[in-house]
């Protein structure tokens, strides 16, 4: 569910449009050895009124009613890391990371975090050795690499954010902890074509579940493809039945299209099927997006739109719920749709989403967007709560993203969420919710 990732709010966003961070500092470095520290620190403060629509607040660890909040979090990452390279041929490298996060006030709207609480845990562990098969300015490439570690796919459609920040590990929407645990990662390819090869393991949030999966990917002047197979070998099913789901997923991102300059396509579909232990599973997901960039217009703007389905359970005996997996940020939109509703509400499962985002730039440090989404449910359901209508929410946000140096990236969002039919006979109001959030990242 939330994952704001941070380290892709340092790779254009915390929720897409933020700059690449600093570079960790090098305290070390001699016959091949390198050794960097980083430290990163982040902070928001979030105002929502009416949360669920008016009903209020409900913590989920007491089921406690605590009406509107207002919430801070924060966190400081420090991050020590080495590369050895061996002639060229060879390099030998590896993170060790810990975090420490809290939470005051009220806790997060959606009830996933309590105020007042602090935690302290490893983040990254991991070793690695890459290879040079070949040489050249693309070489072909082999990396291995095992331990706690993050593991990214294509946009974070399924696979992106190893740890869902709730109860006890605070900072819910940062989200500071990204890595899998107990992860086997082998990667082959060069700058065309890529194999990965993966085992990872999901945070008792995520029902430890263990899944095992290939992915191929082709980047080539026409776009980025990518075919994926991976199967869920192992899960504690607190939260969800998933042992022995197969899933097949092709995707197709940011293809050109040559008759219209500025204009570009993407898209992904996933099939979920097998099963043991009782379990059938029979979902799918699907994605469609169309882009257009305005060359030479002020603030160059760009245009989306994005028609998005996740299946939802109709009463069979299949499990028919699509399964969002470790799906995570990749900018602002994906894959958190909407930061009320795509936040607190609804997860991308039993879910149909329109999104239309228009994003431009400033100047080369401050970009600004505004996204309206209009959300159905896919079967008349919310979370087995039986509704007459598919008529969820319309959503509206604005954001603003400001890179004031190398070292600090700030924004802030605001946004309203207005109830459909579907939401009002879910939770029994009808009333508008507003946030208003900001926040900031320090890396040095």
């Amino acid at each position: 569910m939330t994952k704001r990732t941070t380290h892709t709010l340092l790779a254009l966003g915390l929720a897409g449009g933020l700059a690449m961070p600093a570079p960790a500092a090098e305290i070390y470095s001699s016959g091949g050895l390198t050794v960097s520290l980083d430290v990163e620190i982040g902070s928001a403060a979030f105002f929502v009124d009416n949360p669920n629509f008016g009903l209020g607040r409900i913590d989920l660890s007491n089921g406690e009613n605590t009406g509107d909040t207002s919430n801070y979090e924060a966190y400081v990452k420090p991050s020590l890391s080495f590369s050895y390279d061996a002639g060229g041929v060879a390099e030998l490298y590896g993170e060790l990371s810990g975090v420490l996060t809290g939470t005051l006030g009220d806790g997060d709207a959606g009830g996933f975090t309590a105020g007042d609480d602090t935690d302290a845990d490893i983040e990254a562990a991991y070793l690695g050795l890459r290879f040079n098969l070949t040489q050249g300015d693309n070489p072909l490439v082999l990396d291995v690499s095992g331990g706690r570690q993050d593991l990214q796919i294509g946009n974070g459609w399924l696979f992106y954010d190893g740890n869902f920040d709730a109860f006890s590990d605070n900072a819910f929407w940062l989200a500071p902890r990204t890595a899998f645990r107990n992860t086997g990662i082998v990667r082959l390819g060069n700058e065309q074509v890529g194999f990965t090869g993966f085992y990872v393991k999901g945070d008792s949030d995520n029902d430890r579940a263990e899944v095992g999966g290939v992915d191929l990917e082709f980047t080539t002047d026409y776009g980025q493809f990518g075919i994926l197979y991976a199967e869920i070998n192992d899960s504690d099913e607190v939260n969800f039945a998933r042992r022995g789901m197969e899933m097949v997923s092709l995707r197709a991102l940011d293809v050109p299209i040559p008759a219209v300059e500025g204009l570009s396509l993407s898209g992904e579909y996933t099939k979920q099927f097998g099963g043991k232990g009782g379990n059938d599973f029979d979902a799918h997901g699907y994605y469609g997006q169309i882009s257009y960039s305005f060359a030479g217009l002020p603030f160059t703007p760009t245009l989306s739109y994005r028609y998005s389905k996740f299946s939802g359970q109709d009463g069979s005996a299949d499990i028919k719920a699509f399964d969002p997996l470790f799906y995570g940020f990749d900018g602002w939109g994906t894959w958190f749709q909407g930061e009320i509703v795509g936040e607190y509400l609804l997860f991308n499962s039993n879910q149909r989403t329109h999104m239309v985002h228009l994003s431009g730039s400033v100047s080369e440090s401050i970009g600004i967007g505004a996204i309206y989404y209009h959300f159905d449910l896919d079967k008349k359901n919310y979370f087995g709560i039986p509704v007459t209508s598919t008529d969820f929410a319309d959503e509206i946000n604005f954001y603003v993203d400001w890179e004031v140096n190398d070292n600090l990236s700030v924004g802030a969002v605001a946004g309203v969420a207005f109830p459909g039919s579907a939401a009002k006979q879910a939770f029994g109001d009808n009333d508008n919710i507003y946030l208003l959030q900001a926040f900031a990242i320090v890396n040095f």
